[in-house]
């Protein structure tokens, strides 16, 4: 499985700016953002796919340098898992804590813990971000797959993701994702965010999307795809009603700003590159990433917790960034140590079954 194909310079800065920069809207948003000019602020949702396209990015090159399938899957569910598994051992210490009781430990509940379901009741604070770590999963699944698929059958890999929208235009009329469940899995996000982990394939591993003019197109096209589909349905704008059953409307909006930001890597990365100081930022953010993607929700409940109940009116954009930044600070203080414990436990684990 040795690939020969490397990604460029630029990209790999353009998506680890992208990664950081993602993660901070996310962090943003969580913090109260999403809310704070619905439905306009709900477009920030608009970021979360991206991180299926870098995963597909650099599960492609993590396939190649694997010696077999097993290695592969060895390599990324470890990184993936441990660090989960940790937070849940967290979330269990904190729970303990606060209720004076352990969790309800019934075979259920494990399974759910375990398959990345955890169900509300037993986490002291919400970390509603674990759907993406479950949908990522079933994605990693089926990925030697998909990555095979745009390597030798191009035609098909094209007919795969028209069925893949025509799909995500169907969940519009009629909302298949409820009956896309498998003992308590949902197939029907990861069947849908599996569109922006090929499209990441095909970034690194083609030049289709390495066109200036051919990725405007796409931008474009995307853009009036959305607002079309707006008129056309009369639907709620607020992203919120579609980031969980990601619909043609959510997708096409998401691949604008994708393919908007990733015609403008040039100006994007030199811009960024001038500024040493956000660049070393975003560098940092982004070799904790999976951390502070997992601990964020922990750092606003804490904060939540020593600030106390506030009124929905007072909630302005002020309250916004005070409370973004204490976050922030938090996340980055208990993200650093937590990198390298779970970091040096994938190693481990790694080299014990390579």
């Amino acid at each position: 499985m040795k690939g020969k194909k490397k990604i460029s310079d630029i990209d790999s800065i353009l998506l680890t700016y992208l990664r950081s920069i993602s993660m901070l809207v996310i962090m943003f948003g969580h913090s109260g953002g999403f809310r704070l000019y619905k439905p306009y602020s709900e477009f920030l949702h608009a970021f979360v796919p991206i991180f299926f396209f870098i995963s597909g990015v650099f599960s492609y090159h993590s396939f190649n340098r694997s010696t077999s399938v097993v290695n592969y899957y060895i390599k990324r569910y470890s990184r993936i898992l441990i660090p989960y598994y940790f937070t849940c051992l967290i979330s269990t210490c904190i729970f303990i804590v606060q209720n004076k009781k352990l969790p309800e430990l019934n075979l259920i509940n494990i399974i759910m813990w375990l398959q990345i379901t955890p169900l509300e009741n037993t986490m002291p604070f919400p970390i509603g971000q674990v759907w993406f770590i479950h949908t990522l999963s079933l994605i990693i699944l089926i990925s030697p797959i998909l990555i095979k698929l745009v390597d030798n059958y191009k035609l098909v890999t094209l007919i795969v993701l028209f069925l893949l929208f025509i799909l995500s235009t169907i969940q519009m009329i009629i909302p298949i994702n409820r009956s896309m469940f498998l003992y308590g899995n949902n197939l029907y996000k990861p069947t849908i965010y599996s569109i922006l982990f090929i499209l990441g394939i095909v970034f690194t591993s083609t030049t289709y999307l390495q066109n200036n003019i051919f990725i405007l197109s796409c931008s474009i096209c995307s853009l009036i795809l959305s607002i079309t589909i707006y008129y056309l349905f009369d639907i709620n704008p607020d992203y919120e009603f579609h980031t969980y059953s990601p619909d043609i409307y959510y997708l096409s909006g998401s691949l604008f700003l994708l393919f908007f930001l990733i015609f403008l890597k040039k100006h994007l990365v030199e811009i960024i590159n001038r500024l040493p100081v956000v660049s070393k930022a975003l560098y940092f953010i982004d070799k904790h990433i999976y951390s502070i993607f997992l601990l964020h929700s922990l750092a606003i409940y804490l904060v939540e917790q020593a600030i106390g109940p506030v009124d929905e009116m007072e909630k302005t954009l002020y309250y916004g960034m005070i409370k973004f930044t204490l976050v922030f600070i938090i996340t980055i203080a208990i993200s650093v140590p937590f990198s390298k414990i779970t970091a040096g436990a994938s190693r481990r684990l790694i080299r014990a079954f390579s």
